[in-house]
């Protein structure tokens, strides 16, 4: 079974890195994310369901890519972080931009 690590905001924020280079076009995929998706507990999501890939965000300095899965709630995203020198899953984060940014849904 597929092992997953929820990553709380300060894990996440630490990920973060300003400037990520969008690399979504470029569909060059180290790791399949799929298996570590459905293998994410429900009480991660809640009601949330996913859909595809959105987005890829790159990191420039520290090796991460950040996969932006769509869901079907409005302004909310499921980031996956993927460690490319590892070719492994860091772990998962729901990015409530509506929270966030205070953005109406």
């Amino acid at each position: 079974m597929t092992q997953t690590r929820k990553l709380s905001a300060e894990e996440f924020d630490a990920l973060f890195e300003p400037g990520m280079e969008d690399v979504t076009a470029s569909g060059d995929a180290l790791v399949d994310i799929w298996p570590y998706v459905d293998a994410i507990p429900a009480t991660d999501l809640g009601d949330i369901v996913t859909h595809d890939v959105h987005y890829v965000f790159r990191s420039k300095s520290s090796g991460e890519d950040h996969v932006i899965v769509a869901t079907c709630a409005e302004n909310v995203e499921l980031v996956i972080v993927v460690d490319r020198h590892q070719r492994s899953i860091v772990g998962h984060h729901l990015l409530n931009l509506a929270q966030l940014y205070g953005l109406s849904n």
